[in-house]
Parts: C-alpha cells; structure tokens; sequence
C-alpha cells in the first residue's frame, strides 16, 4: 500500500521452502513437463486391404469436425481377425487430429478372474497425462473425477484394445476427445453412449494371399499352397502368421 508500511507473517504450522521478499520479478519452477502421451504401438510393415474399414473410420471420425466433445467407436470381430492392427495403421495416418496424444490400454493384460480393475487403469492413464501422484486418489470415483478432468477440451485419443464387455469402456471414457475400442464381442451397449460399431470381418482371399506372399518374402509356395493356407486359416491374419511346420515335418505328422 502506498505510503504505509507493509510487512509478512505466518503462524500456527510448519513451513517448508518458505521466501520472504519485498519484490518477486519472476518464479522459477524446475523440471521439464511430461512429453505427449502417445502409447498407441507402432504400425507393422506389410498391411494390406482394409480400404473399406479405413475409410469407414475416416468418415465417422470426420463427421462431426473438429469438436472437442467425445466420440466413442467399437471395432468388434472375430479374435485375430486384425482390429488392433487396423486401429494402429488409422491413428498413425491419422495423427494430427490427436494433437494431445493418445493413451493405450490392453485390457487383457489387465484382467485377473475375469475382472479389470478400472481404478488402476484410470490412474495409469492419469499419470500419463501429466497428474501429479498426490491427486491420483485410492478409490475408483476419485480417480474417475481427476481423469475427467484431465481430459476436458483435449483433442485426445484413447485406445482400449480387447475390451469383454460394454462396461469396462464406459468407465474408461474420457470428458473430451475419441474413444476407440476392440473386442471379440458385439458390444452394442455402448450406442447408448453414441458409440458407432464396426464389424471387421476376415481378410477376402485376394488380400490375405498378399499378406501370406509378403511375410513368405520370396520363400517357398506356389499358389496352390498359398490358396490353401488362406482357406485352412479362414483369412484371419493372425492365423497366417502363425508358424508353419516345414514340408518334412507336416509328412511325418
């Protein structure tokens, strides 16, 4: 104030890091930011088709422009059939539209009995956003809360692969940004949350002959094997790749 006299006190506590002064020009606080969350895992080489699906994933998410609000879309098909795979090729070639990252989650790997422990998760995630420990609360409501607020007005992706059941990714939506989900269910409790629901059906022979030559890379197989292989895995990718015994040992077997 001025012409009178000015002065700071405390009491009643202990203080730690505590700075008297008459004049603070600026404030300096150590430690670098957390780097962007982008936990989603890379693309592989050698993916094939899915034009259909991509554009499909494409027109959902630019339906509504650019808005903030969330958006939830569930991949659901048969195990192997390459959901994951397929999301990860999208969010790679859609990358500018997740300017605040995009966080990740195998929900497989997080089950115990049949269970998830959402509140763990809801913590992991809020760690990756940058929350400090002391706001990451014991119980599951508290963490939902600070992972909500965490997430308003980003434009954030959340990835949630191998979902069982509605639930699991109702808990786990964000206040902002999409949410994107797979699961060998159908998942239709999650329109209730406006989620969109794409069926990935198996690769059609053409394209999984072309996944089969790729990872053959020139190796041994005329079209007649070829052919066969694509009908004995149904077109599942994740079949294709499985190991194949050699020609000698498939004779003695």
């Amino acid at each position: 104030m001025s012409g009178g006299d000015a002065h700071n006190s405390m009491s009643g506590g202990t203080a730690r890091n505590l700075i008297q002064a008459q004049t603070v020009g600026a404030v300096y606080l150590d430690g670098a930011p957390p780097p962007v969350a982008w936990e989603v895992p890379p693309p592989r080489p050698g993916f094939v088709n899915r034009t259909a699906e991509l554009v499909r994933l494409n027109a959902l998410l630019d339906r509504d422009g650019d808005r903030p609000g969330p958006r939830v879309l569930a991949l659901c098909g048969l195990g192997g059939v390459g959901k994951s795979e397929l999301l990860a090729q999208w969010v790679d070639r859609r990358a500018e539209r997740f300017a605040d990252g995009v966080l990740y989650v195998d929900l497989a790997e997080w089950r115990q009995q049949g269970a998830v422990e959402v509140g763990d998760v809801l913590a992991e995630f809020a760690r990756s956003l940058g929350v400090h420990e002391s706001y990451i609360r014991p119980t599951p409501a508290a963490r939902r809360a600070v992972y909500r607020s965490a997430t308003r007005n980003r434009r954030l992706l959340v990835f949630i692969d191998n979902a069982d059941h509605a639930a699991e990714v109702r808990a786990l939506l964000p206040a902002s940004g999409v949410t994107v989900a797979t699961s060998r269910n159908h998942l239709g409790g999650l329109r209730l949350d406006g989620a969109d629901v794409v069926t990935v059906e198996p690769l059609a022979a053409p394209a999984a002959g072309e996944l089969l030559r790729g990872w053959l890379a020139g190796g041994p197989g005329g079209d007649d094997e070829v052919a066969e292989l694509v009908r004995l895995c149904g077109g599942l990718p994740l079949a294709l790749r499985a190991p194949r015994p050699s020609r000698a040992a498939a004779r003695r077997a």
